[in-house]
């Protein structure tokens, strides 16, 4: 990639005064909607109750824990490890 100067452009104060402007605007926006986003989701937490939903058990936990039981059950069988 070939490095050359920026490319000036004329603006005057005015323009800048409006860049400006419509940054503080987008920032108030943005503040705003993350003050929504956080008073819903606290509002949520209040219909929930205080600590949210009761934990859900691992379902995914037990199968792994099955599947090693199987796996070191058929190493134990084929090195002949059985009782």
């Amino acid at each position: 990639m070939i490095r050359r100067n920026p490319t000036l452009i004329g603006m005057s104060d005015a323009d800048v005064q409006d860049v400006r402007n419509m940054l503080a605007k987008k920032q108030q926006q943005q503040q705003q909607q993350a003050e929504n986003v956080t008073s819903a989701n606290s509002n949520t937490t209040a219909a929930k109750g205080k600590h949210g939903f009761p934990p859900q058990p691992p379902t995914t936990a037990v199968h792994v824990t099955d599947e090693a039981k199987q796996r070191q059950e058929a190493r134990d069988e084929r090195l002949g490890l059985n009782n």
